[in-house]
């Protein structure tokens, strides 16, 4: 493996700097993670265990990966949309569809500079397509820089399954630059499930053109400390952008996860709905950020931000904010947060359940309400049974024989017109 590049620059930065956290109410609830006490170049490549392991847990799971990256390097991909960039050999053009970044953001430059592997994702016009990528790390890893480039009238959905060893301390990093056509649809799932040890640090652009669809779901179960920013702007008229995220802590893991979505032109529809549960001592940072700016008439927007405690030491800090610079909107924000409704658990009790399965099945429900909006089902049914097993039994990772039978879900469509209904004050 050529482990010639050179991490020094890496050293000392803490990723404070982010353009959405100037003010002084984002700079108290925010998660501060410095690289510097992992050394990048200890990374290891991939052996024939790991291998053995990668195709072991796809006949397991029974889903086929396009694609695998270990500790930042990719394996040879399968499938004829994705290719991989190194980063010596790289082209001009290639490098510049892979930076994502800004002066401003360190973790984009800090990714798009020291990377090994990138990846670049195109769709097939008039095509619909489903790529499952596993991306698996036992020690420090490269950063991965994503390009994803969904052309006109083609849908794609991509799967990201991220996991790690339990073995010792890991740093994961991984940008994604998303482009998406007029008329064009993305679906894209990631589900973060690593060891209790691992850092992991995430950053979403998405640039979403005319009559165009993107679907982000996010769930987070796994890692010591997760940093994730999504920034998704609704470029052209009639852009469609839903971004859903279930968080479920356990111990002392800690989310800070900022959504920031932005109406940048007529009739378009942007949403970030955010459902967290949280056990034991974790502490949960959730940032809903909404812009309309001036022109962008009859468009949408709302921001959603809900919390269950489930241990009485667990913070949820959630905090929604919206900016309007145009009057003929639609738009809302709100956030609750409180402990599983008494009321509900003794209506439950009165029908036979006892207390601890009732709070089992509330939380499973209420989490269950995002994984809802996944459209791709083996990713929906997968990512279910694992927040079942971990409300059950508090364990992170893939266990083997992972049950996905009675696992109960609703597979109906959501009626996006009630999205806006419970907000405070909209009664239109």
């Amino acid at each position: 493996m050529d482990q010639s590049l050179d991490f020094s620059g890496a050293k000392g930065q803490t990723y404070a700097a982010n353009p959405f956290e100037k003010n002084e109410l984002y700079k108290k609830y925010y998660l501060k993670i410095d690289p510097s006490e992992f050394d990048l170049t200890h990374t290891r490549p991939a052996d024939k265990a790991c291998e053995e392991k990668v195709n072991a847990l796809s006949k397991e799971l029974r889903i086929r990966f396009d694609l695998v990256i270990y500790n930042g390097i990719a394996f040879p991909p399968t499938n004829q949309n994705i290719s991989v960039i190194h980063s010596k050999s790289a082209t001009a053009h290639e490098m510049d569809l892979l930076k994502c970044n800004d002066e401003q953001d360190k973790l984009a430059e800090f990714a798009s500079s020291n990377f090994r592997d990138g990846i670049i994702i195109s769709s097939s016009k008039d095509k619909a397509e489903t790529i499952n990528i596993f991306v698996m790390n036992d020690s420090n890893a490269f950063p991965n820089p994503i390009a994803i480039d969904v052309v006109r009238d083609s849908a794609l959905t991509i799967n990201e399954f991220y996991y790690s060893e339990l073995k010792e301390s890991a740093i994961s990093t991984t940008t994604h630059k998303i482009s998406i056509g007029g008329y064009g649809k993305l679906e894209m799932n990631a589900i973060h499930m690593e060891s209790a040890k691992s850092v992991v640090m995430g950053l979403a652009k998405a640039d979403v053109g005319p009559s165009a669809s993107l679907n982000l779901n996010t769930i987070y179960i796994g890692s010591g400390m997760i940093r994730n920013r999504s920034e998704l702007i609704a470029k052209d008229t009639g852009a469609d952008i839903s971004s859903k995220e279930a968080i479920l802590g356990k111990e002392g893991q800690r989310f800070d996860v900022l959504t920031y979505i932005n109406n940048s032109a007529q009739k378009t529809n942007c949403n970030s709905e955010t459902h967290a549960v949280l056990m034991d001592k974790s502490i949960a940072y959730v940032k809903g950020f909404a812009k309309i700016i001036k022109g962008a008439g009859g468009s949408k927007s709302f921001v959603k931000e809900r919390g269950i405690i489930y241990g009485k030491d667990a913070v949820i800090n959630l905090i929604p904010d919206m900016s309007i610079d145009e009057g003929d909107v639609k738009a809302t924000h709100s956030s609750a947060v409180a402990p599983i409704d008494q009321e509900s658990i003794f209506y439950m009790c009165s029908r036979g359940i006892e207390e601890k399965k009732s709070k089992y099945l509330i939380a499973n429900g209420f989490l269950n309400e995002i994984i809802g909006h996944i459209k791709d089902n083996p990713f929906k049914v997968f990512s279910a049974s694992l927040i079942d097993r971990v409300l059950q039994t508090k364990e992170i990772g893939i266990p083997k024989n992972l049950n996905v039978g009675g696992v109960w879900m609703d597979y109906g469509s959501v009626d996006s017109s009630t999205e806006f209904r419970g907000a405070y004050k909209f009664n239109r």
